[in-house]
C-alpha cells in the first residue's frame, strides 16, 4: 500500500503536465508537507515525493512560480527528514542553489509572489538548511552567492524581519563552516566599503557590520589572515585594505590587534604612496570617536612622528588628524602641542596655513581641548611674512573668540581666558603698514569681535569688555597711552572719522556744484594712504544724480541714527553697487558707518561705566580719546550724565576724564541742548582754584565752552580771573601752581581778557622766577608752581596779536635755557630744579614756535639753543623734548629747520631715544611728501623750501657746523658729522632724489657761513655728504630722473654768497666753484651782529653769538693776510679768464655734438657763463637753479657793475665718474637772462624804502605787519594745508 501511494505522489510531480497544472499540484503537495511533522510515523511515504521534486524539470523549470513552489516543497521535506536530507551531496547542492535562486526573489517588493518568496526565506532561517554548505561548499561559491543575492537585494523598504532572517543565515552559515572561503569573506566585507554605495543603500552597509559583529569570533582569524597578507592574495579586497582596516576597527578594534605591527612598519616605508596611505588610516584610527587605539602608546608615539616627516603629504596629513581626534579625543592632548606648534613654524606657506586653521578649529568645536600655548602660538603668525598666513589668522582667531563668547557667555568663565587675549592681537595689527591687514582688522573687528548680527546693548557691551582687558593691568594715564592695542584701537576710529569727514566735503562739494576731482582724489587718499583702493567708488558718487543714493549715503554719517538703521542702509547702498564696484562700495561703506562708536553706544557705554562700581578708569579713559575726535558720538544726554558725574564724590581720575570730554564735546552743543547748573558752575569754579592743576585747566576750558553768549564767557572767566587768581597771587599760597595755572588757561582761551590783568600777573611771575627752591626736593610745590609760570609766559606770547610785544618774555625763556634753568645763576636750586625749569622754557619756545604767528620768531642763534637741550646731560630732559618737537612735527605746525633736531639723537646714547627720533623722522618725511604730493599745485616757486624735507639739509649742516663741541675740533666734525648726516640721509633718500641733494651740497660749497665767513666746516660737511649720496645711488644702481624741483633754495640767514675777493681766495685754496654774492647780505650780518652786541651789553645775548663774536676778532688777520695776497689773486684770475676763454670754444663745440646726438635734449650737466649785475636788494632765499650754480646779482655801494662769471663742475662733485661735465649756455642768452633779472631787481628796489619802515627787533627779525599777523582761522579750520604753508611771505623774494 505504502509503495503505492509513493508511485502516486511521484506520477502527481511529473513534468508532463502543463505549468499551470503543475503549479496546482505543487501548491497541493506544499500545504499537505506542511502539515507532516518532523516525527510522523508515515514520513517515509514521502520519500517519492522528496525524489520527485529534485528533478531537473522542477528545479530547473522555466516558469517562476513552479521554481518558487518546488523551492517552497523542498524546505519543508528537509524539514520533514531532519537531520540527514534523502538526497545525496550532488542533489542537496542543486536543492540549495535552488533556495538561493528563490531568495533572490525578494528584491522585488510588490510582487504577487512576494509573501510566498518570505514564507520560504523564514523557513529557511527555522531549519538552518545553510548549515549543510559545510562540507558541500569547500570553495564558498554557493555560500558567497547567497550573500551577494542578500546584499543586493535588501533596501530601506524590507521589514526588519527579512534583515533578521538574513542575518540568522549568514551566522549560521559562517559558523557551521569548517573554514571561512576567501569569497564568502569578500561578499560580506565588500560591503563595508565604498562611500558612494553607502550613502545611495546603507542597508548592506549596517548588514554586513550587523554580520560581522555577530560572527567575530568565527571571522577573525580569517580576517586577521587576510589583513596581514592581503597584498599577496587574489581577493578583489587587496587594494582597500586600509579602509576594510577604519570598518573593521569602527565594529571591534580585536581586529586590528595583529595588524598594528603592519601598519607601524608602513609608517617607515620609504615608498611615499604606501606611507601615506598608512598615515590616513592611522590618523582615521585615532580620531575615530569613542576611538581607544591611542592606548597604543607605542603606535601613537610612532604616528606622531608623522608631523615631522620630511614630505609636505604627511604633514599635512597630519594637522588634519589634529583637528579630528583633538575636537573627539580627550586623552594624551599634551602629545598635540609641541608637534603643533612646530606646524606653525614650518617652512612651507601652505602647512603654517592650515596649522592655524587646525587650531582655530580646534578651539571652535572643543576649546576645553586647546590650551593657552597654542592660542599664543596662532597668534604669532599674525606676523607671518605673508600675506595669506596674516589674513587666515586674523580670520580664524576672531571666528574662535566668536564661538567661544556665544559658548560662554560669561565673560569671568575660565576658558574665556583663552581667548581674551585675541582682540588685543587682532588690535595691534592695525599698525602694520600694508593697508590690506587694517582693512581686514577694521572688518573683522566690527563684524566678529563685535558681532554685526548683535543688537547696540551686546556691541556695547562686547566693546566695554574688550576694552577694560586691554587695559587691565594699566592703573595710570602713561600705562593707558602705551597700551599698543588701544592705540590701534584708537587710530582704527581716527582713521573712520578722517574718511568720513573727507567724504562729507565730497558730498558737500557735489551738492554746491563746484568741481569734485579734489575731493575725490583727498577722500581716496584719506582712506588708505593711496588713491586706488576705492576711487571707483567714491568717483562713481561724485559722477551719481540719485538723490536716494546721495541721501542715503550722508545718512551713513550720521551718528545720532540706531546701529540698526545704519545697518540697513549700508545694506542698501551696497546693493546698489552690487553689479559694479562692490568690493570698493563694501570696504567705503564700512569705514563711513560709525558702527563700533556712535551717539547710541555712548550713552550705553557711558552708563554702564559711571554707574558701575568695578573698575572704570579704562573705559572712561577710552571714550575720552574718543571725545577729541568723534564729539558727534555724545549726545545731550550723555552730556548730562557727565555733568551729572562731575558734581558727584567721584575718584580723581574719573573726575581728570569726565572733564576731558566735557571740553573735548561742550562746544558742539546749542545754548538750547546745554543746561548748565548753578551746582555745575561753583564745582568748576572750586576745581580752578583747589583742584590739580590738570582739573583747573579743564574747568577753565569747560566753562569758556558751555556757556554760548560771548558776553557770558566773559564774564565768568573774568570774575574767575579776579576774585580767584589776582587776588591769590602770594608764593606762600598752598595751590599756587593750580592759580597759575588757571591763568594759562585763561590766557589760552581768552586772550584779550587776559591782557586786561597781564599788568598785575606777569610782574608777579618774573619775581616769582627769582625765588629759590627747597634742594632735595624734586617735586617740591615751589619747583611745580614755576613751570605752571612759563606756561602763562608760554599762552600769553601765542596770544599775543603782535608777537614783538612779548621779546621781553621770549628773552626771559631763552634765558632759562641759555643759563641751564638757572636764571639766578647762583646755582643754588637743586639740580632736577633747573632740569626741569630749562626743559619747560625750552617746552614752551617750542609752543610759541608752533603757532602760525610765529614763523621767524627765533634768530638762528637763539634757534641753535635747542641743541644745547637735545644734547642735555639728562635722559630725561632730552626725551621729553624730543617728545615736544616730535608732536610739533607730527602735527606740521613747526617750520622745516626744526626737523634737524631730532638728528641729533643719532649719537644719543639712549638706545630708546634714538629708536624713537628714528621712526618718527621716517614718518615725519613721508607725512610732508605725501602732502606735497596732494597740494603740489599749492607748492609756487619758493614755497619748497618751507616744507618739502630734503630742504631741511642746509638747516642740518649749518646746525652741526655750529655745535660747541664740533666747531673748533675738525677730526670730531668729520666723525660726528659723518654720523648725523647717515642718519638723516637714511630716511631722506627716497626714489630719485640724489640729484637734488646733490644740487642741495653743491649750493652749500659756493656759499659761506653767515656766522663765521671764514669758517670751512659747512663746506666740509658738504663733503661728507657728497660721499654719502654717491655711495647710496651707486649701490642701489637707480636709474635716476630729473628732480621736480627746479631751484634750490638755501637760508640765507644761514649762507651767503660770497663776495668777489672770498671767491677768489677760495678757489685759491680749494676746488670747489663760487660766484659773486649779495653785499647786502653782509651788510645784513653786520647789522645782526650789532644788534647782538647790543644784546650783550644787557646781559641778554646767548653764548654762541658771544662766540661767533670772539672768533670774528680773531679772524681779522687772516682778512688782513688776504688783503696781501690781494694781488697774486688778481693775476690768477687773469690767467684763469684766459684759459677759460680757450676752453669755451672747445665746451661749445663739444654742446653741439652733444645736441646733435640727444636730438635736442638738454645735456645733463651743463657749464654755464652769465652776465649778471651788482644791486643792492634785501634778499632773504639764496636761491640756485636745478643743475647749475647760483649767479645771484651782487651789490656795491658806489656803482653798478657787470661782470662775467664762469662756473666750472669739480669732479668731487659729480653724481657718478660716468657722468658728462655740465656744458655751456649761449654768452648772448646768458645775457639777455641777465638784463631781464637786473630790470626786475632795479623795480624791487624802488619798492625797498617801503618795506625797509618795518624795522628790526633786537636780534635782527623783521618785524610782521598786522596783515601778515592776521590769524585765518577758516583756512586753518578747513585743514586744507599746513599752518607754514598759510602764512605771508612777502619777506621772501626769490630771484629768477
Amino acid at each position: 500500500m505504502g509503495g503505492e501511494i509513493a508511485e502516486q505522489r511521484a506520477n502527481y510531480l511529473s513534468t508532463d503536465a502543463s505549468t499551470s497544472e503543475l503549479v496546482k499540484r505543487l501548491k497541493k503537495v506544499a500545504e499537505k508537507l506542511k502539515n507532516v511533522e518532523q516525527e510522523a510515523e508515515d514520513k517515509g511515504n514521502w520519500e517519492a515525493t522528496a525524489a520527485a521534486l529534485v528533478q531537473i524539470g522542477l528545479i530547473k523549470h522555466k516558469d517562476k512560480d513552479v521554481q518558487l513552489l518546488t523551492a517552497c516543497c523542498l524546505a519543508e521535506i528537509i524539514r520533514i527528514f531532519a537531520p540527514e536530507p534523502p538526497y545525496d551531496d550532488k542533489k542537496l547542492k542543486d536543492v540549495l542553489k535552488l533556495f538561493v535562486e528563490q531568495l533572490g526573489l525578494l528584491k522585488n517588493i510588490d510582487s504577487p509572489i512576494y509573501e510566498r518568496v518570505y514564507n520560504l526565506l523564514e523557513q529557511l532561517t527555522v531549519i538552518k538548511v545553510f548549515a549543510l554548505l559545510g562540507d558541500l561548499d569547500e570553495e564558498g561559491e554557493i555560500a558567497s552567492s547567497l550573500m551577494k543575492k542578500f546584499f543586493s537585494t535588501v533596501t530601506d523598504k524590507h521589514s526588519n524581519s527579512v534583515k533578521t532572517h538574513i542575518i540568522d543565515i549568514a551566522s549560521t552559515l559562517i559558523e557551521e563552516s569548517s573554514s571561512i572561503s576567501q569569497n564568502l569573506l569578500d561578499s560580506i566585507l565588500i560591503n563595508l566599503i565604498g562611500s558612494a554605495a553607502k550613502k545611495e543603500n546603507p542597508v548592506p552597509y549596517r548588514l554586513a557590520q550587523l554580520i560581522v559583529n555577530k560572527c567575530a569570533p568565527v571571522l577573525h582569524p580569517s580576517i586577521t589572515e587576510f589583513l596581514q597578507d592581503a597584498k599577496s592574495s587574489d581577493s578583489e579586497l587587496k587594494d582597500h585594505v586600509h579602509e576594510l582596516i577604519f570598518e573593521l576597527n569602527r565594529i571591534s578594534s580585536d581586529f586590528l590587534f595583529k595588524v598594528f605591527p603592519v601598519l607601524e612598519r608602513e609608517l617607515r616605508s620609504e615608498n611615499l604612496p604606501t606611507k601615506l596611505a598608512a598615515n590616513g588610516l592611522l590618523a582615521r584610527l585615532f580620531a575615530a570617536k569613542g576611538s581607544n587605539l591611542a592606548s597604543n602608546y607605542k603606535l601613537f608615539s610612532a604616528f606622531l612622528l608623522g608631523f615631522h616627516d620630511t614630505e609636505e603629504k604627511i604633514r599635512n596629513v597630519m594637522l588634519q588628524f589634529a583637528r579630528h581626534y583633538m575636537a573627539n579625543q580627550s586623552q594624551n592632548l599634551e602629545m598635540f602641542t609641541d608637534p603643533l606648534i612646530a606646524r606653525l613654524q614650518d617652512v612651507n606657506e601652505e602647512i603654517r596655513k592650515l596649522a592655524v586653521t587646525t587650531v582655530c578649529q580646534i578651539g571652535v568645536e572643543n576649546i576645553q581641548n586647546l590650551n593657552g600655548k597654542l592660542v599664543s602660538a596662532v597668534i604669532e603668525r599674525l606676523r607671518d611674512k605673508k600675506p595669506d598666513i596674516r589674513k587666515e589668522a586674523v580670520v580664524q582667531l576672531c571666528a574662535m573668540y566668536a564661538a567661544v563668547r556665544k559658548q560662554f557667555p560669561d565673560e569671568n568663565d575660565h576658558q574665556i581666558e583663552k581667548v581674551h587675549g585675541i582682540p588685543s592681537a587682532i588690535l595691534s595689527c592695525y599698525h602694520f603698514p600694508d593697508i590690506e591687514d587694517r582693512l581686514r582688522v577694521e572688518k573683522e573687528f566690527d563684524k566678529v569681535l563685535l558681532s554685526d548680527a548683535a543688537d547696540a546693548k551686546i556691541r556695547a557691551d562686547r566693546l566695554v569688555e574688550i576694552v577694560n582687558y586691554l587695559l587691565k593691568e594699566a592703573d595710570t594715564e602713561k600705562q593707558f597711552k602705551e597700551n599698543q592695542p588701544l592705540a590701534a584701537l584708537l587710530k582704527l576710529l581716527k582713521d573712520k572719522r578722517s574718511f568720513q569727514v573727507e567724504f562729507e566735503k565730497l558730498l558737500n562739494a557735489k551738492e554746491k556744484g563746484v568741481d569734485t576731482a579734489p575731493f575725490i582724489s583727498l577722500c581716496s587718499h584719506r582712506f588708505s594712504g593711496s588713491t586706488e583702493k576705492v576711487r571707483d567708488f567714491v568717483s562713481s558718487v561724485a559722477k551719481t544724480k540719485e538723490e536716494k543714493t546721495l541721501k542715503r549715503l550722508r545718512s551713513l554719517l550720521d551718528y545720532s541714527a540706531p546701529y540698526s538703521q545704519l545697518k540697513t542702509i549700508r545694506n542698501e547702498v551696497v546693493k546698489k553697487y552690487e553689479t559694479k564696484h562692490k568690493k570698493s562700495a563694501e570696504r567705503a561703506t564700512r569705514r563711513l558707518i560709525p558702527s563700533i562708536i556712535n551717539a547710541e553706544s555712548v550713552e550705553l557705554i557711558l552708563g554702564s561705566a559711571l554707574k558701575s562700581n568695578a573698575k572704570s578708569e579704562g573705559i572712561v579713559y577710552f571714550l575720552t580719546e574718543v571725545s577729541q575726535f568723534m564729539p558727534d558720538s555724545f549726545n545731550s544726554n550723555s552730556l548730562d550724565l557727565l555733568q551729572t558725574v562731575l558734581t558727584e564724590k567721584k575718584k580723581p581720575k574719573i573726575i581728570d576724564q569726565v572733564l576731558s570730554i566735557l571740553a573735548n564735546v561742550s562746544s558742539q552743543f546749542s545754548a538750547e541742548d546745554v543746561k548748565v547748573t548753578k551746582k555745575l558752575k561753583e564745582k568748576l569754579t572750586e576745581l580752578c582754584v583747589t583742584g590739580t592743576p590738570f582739573q583747573a585747566k579743564k574747568s577753565v576750558v569747560v566753562l569758556s565752552r558751555l556757556f554760548k553768549k560771548p558776553a557770558d564767557i566773559k564774564t565768568q572767566l573774568s570774575m574767575l580771573l579776579e576774585t580767584n587768581v589776582i587776588k591769590k597771587l602770594d608764593a606762600k599760597e598752598k595751590n599756587l601752581e593750580t592759580i597759575l595755572t588757571t591763568a594759562a588757561a585763561i590766557a589760552k582761551q581768552s586772550p584779550s581778557i587776559f591782557q586786561s590783568s597781564k599788568d598785575e600777573i606777569l610782574p608777579f611771575i618774573v619775581k616769582f622766577f627769582q625765588k629759590e627752591g627747597v634742594k632735595k626736593k624734586v617735586g617740591s610745590d615751589l619747583v611745580n608752581a614755576k613751570v605752571a609760570g612759563l606756561k602763562v609766559l608760554s599762552n600769553y606770547l601765542v596770544g599775543l596779536e603782535d608777537i614783538t610785544q612779548g621779546d621781553e618774555v621770549l628773552t626771559l625763556l631763552f634765558k632759562f635755557v641759555e643759563h641751564r634753568g638757572d636764571l639766578t645763576k647762583k646755582e643754588t636750586s637743586d639740580k632736577a630744579e633747573r632740569e626741569k625749569m630749562r626743559l619747560n622754557s625750552a617746552k614752551a619756545l617750542i609752543s610759541v614756535a608752533k603757532h602760525r604767528r610765529s614763523v621767524d620768531l627765533f634768530s638762528p642763534e637763539r634757534f641753535e639753543l635747542f641743541a644745547t637741550i637735545m644734547q642735555d646731560t639728562s635722559k630725561e630732559v632730552r626725551k621729553e623734548f624730543l617728545e615736544k618737537v616730535l608732536a610739533g612735527l607730527r602735527s606740521l605746525k613747526l617750520p622745516l629747520q626744526y626737523l634737524s633736531l631730532p638728528v641729533l639723537c643719532a649719537t644719543d646714547s639712549s638706545q630708546d631715544i634714538r629708536a624713537l627720533a628714528r621712526s618718527e623722522l621716517t614718518l615725519n618725511i613721508k607725512t610732508r611728501r605725501e602732502w606735497c604730493k596732494i597740494n603740489a599745485e599749492k607748492l609756487v616757486s619758493g614755497m619748497q623750501i618751507r616744507f618739502l624735507p630734503e630742504f631741511a639739509l642746509g638747516h642740518l649742516v649749518h646746525l652741526i657746523a655750529h655745535l660747541e663741541d664740533l666747531e673748533d675740533d675738525q677730526k670730531a666734525l668729520d666723525n660726528q658729522g659723518q654720523k648725523y648726516l647717515s642718519f638723516f640721509f637714511e630716511h631722506l633718500f627716497h626714489g630719485d632724489n640724489f640729484i637734488m641733494l646733490r644740487n642741495i651740497l653743491s649750493a652749500i660749497k659756493s656759499t659761506k657761513d653767515v656766522f663765521e665767513p671764514s669758517s670751512r666746516n659747512t663746506h666740509r660737511l658738504a663733503d661728507i655728504g657728497f660721499q654719502i649720496v654717491n655711495a647710496k645711488s651707486e649701490s642701489r644702481h637707480w636709474q635716476q630722473k630729473k628732480e621736480a624741483v627746479e631751484e634750490i633754495y638755501l637760508p640765507t640767514e644761514l649762507y651767503q654768497v660770497p663776495t668777489e675777493k672770498e671767491m677768489l681766495a677760495f678757489q685759491n685754496s680749494s676746488s670747489a666753484p663760487f660766484q659773486l654774492g649779495n653785499k647786502e647780505e653782509s651788510s645784513k650780518t653786520k647789522k645782526s651782529s650789532k644788534n647782538g652786541k647790543d644784546e650783550e651789553e644787557n646781559d641778554e645775548e646767548p653764548k654762541a653769538t658771544k662766540k661767533r663774536k670772539n672768533s670774528t676778532k680773531s679772524n681779522k688777520k687772516k682778512v688782513e693776510e688776504e688783503e696781501e695776497e690781494e694781488e697774486e689773486l688778481k693775476v690768477n684770475k687773469k690767467k684763469s679768464k684766459k684759459a677759460n676763454k680757450d676752453e669755451e670754444k672747445d665746451e661749445e663745440e663739444e654742446l653741439k655734438e652733444e645736441t646733435k646726438k640727444s636730438k635736442g635734449k638738454p645735456a645733463s650737466k651743463k657749464r654755464e657763463k652769465a652776465v649778471v649785475e651788482e644791486e643792492e636788494t634785501p634778499e632773504e632765499v639764496t636761491k640756485t637753479p636745478r643743475g647749475k650754480k647760483a649767479s645771484p646779482k651782487a651789490t656795491s655801494s658806489s656803482k653798478k657793475q657787470k661782470r662775467v662769471v664762469e662756473e666750472e663742475e669739480e669732479e668731487e662733485v659729480e653724481p657718478s665718474p660716468s657722468k658728462k661735465r655740465k656744458g655751456v649756455k649761449a654768452v648772448a642768452e646768458a645775457k639777455k637772462q641777465a638784463k631781464e633779472a637786473s630790470k626786475k631787481v632795479e623795480e624791487e628796489t624802488e619798492e625797498q624804502p617801503a618795506k625797509s619802515k618795518k624795522g628790526t627787533t633786537k636780534d635782527g627779525r623783521r618785524k610782521g605787519s598786522k596783515k601778515a599777523q592776521v590769524e585765518p582761522e577758516e583756512e586753518e579750520e578747513e585743514n586744507s594745508e599746513p599752518p607754514q604753508l598759510q602764512r605771508k611771505t612777502s619777506g621772501r623774494k626769490a630771484r629768477k
